[in-house]
């Protein structure tokens, strides 16, 4: 491994990956009493709005403002959602939602590429797309046994490609390795100032590391890819 692949000691233990997780695991069991662990219970964390550099992290202290995210990107899900007209951002339920982001479900719902909602100039505006996207990026930071969900819009989608792609060209899949997402601040065609995802390599999980988060992955999956619902897609 490279000096620069290095991940440091205490960015590379993970409770998750640790003894620590069998009586943390044990004391959420005790801690829900016989409830039902449900994908809406997972924290969940947004892009800010107006070119904000700074994440917002629930915590057992309360919220963290963070300038960074570093974890073990466990899973990513991607998600679309269509309303009709201009939406409010009220929590009204979408006509059409897709939690795999090929296959609608609802109106006009089938397959999303031939969709025309999922066109260029579609939206109300006549620019953008009136089906709006999303990547929920599921993220194990060292100090927690579950994910924190990352909502990245749009405008951060194809950062987050470029940096999976370049990931999967050095032959990396996203589990093994130790990811640090950050915030930029830029701004649309129209002027108005936005906030973007940024990713960047912090470094590689050793083998053991590796195969022990896949396993990890393998279990939480089906909790970790939770439906779509309206408040996912406010701010």
């Amino acid at each position: 491994m490279t000096k620069e692949l290095a991940v440091k000691q205490e960015e590379a233990t993970f409770m998750v990956l640790s003894a620590a997780a069998a009586p943390a695991l044990a004391a959420l069991k005790s801690n829900m009493e016989g409830e039902t662990l449900s994908p809406q219970d997972l924290d969940r964390v947004k892009v800010p709005a107006g070119g904000s550099t700074t994440w917002c992290i629930p915590t057992l202290e309360g919220d963290e403002n963070t300038p960074e995210i570093v974890g073990v990107i466990a899973l990513i899900q991607n998600t679309r959602a269509y309303w009709p007209g201009e939406y409010s951002g009220a929590g009204d339920p979408p006509s059409c939602v897709s939690d795999d982001g090929f296959t609608g479900i609802g109106d006009p719902g089938g397959n999303c590429k031939n969709c025309p909602f999922d066109q260029f100039g579609s939206d109300n505006k006549g620019k953008g797309k009136a089906c709006r996207e999303q990547k929920r990026v599921f993220v194990v930071r060292p100090t927690s046994l579950l994910p924190v969900m990352v909502s990245l819009p749009v405008m951060s989608l194809k950062g987050a490609k470029g940096y999976l792609m370049r990931l999967g060209s050095q032959g990396l899949q996203y589990q093994e390795v130790v990811s640090r997402i950050t915030l930029a601040k830029d701004k649309n065609t129209d002027g108005i100032v936005y906030s973007r995802a940024v990713f960047a390599l912090v470094g590689k999980l050793d083998p053991a590391q590796s195969e022990a988060m896949k396993a990890y992955v393998k279990d939480m999956g089906p909790l970790l890819k939770r439906p779509v619902i309206a408040d996912d897609f406010h701010g």
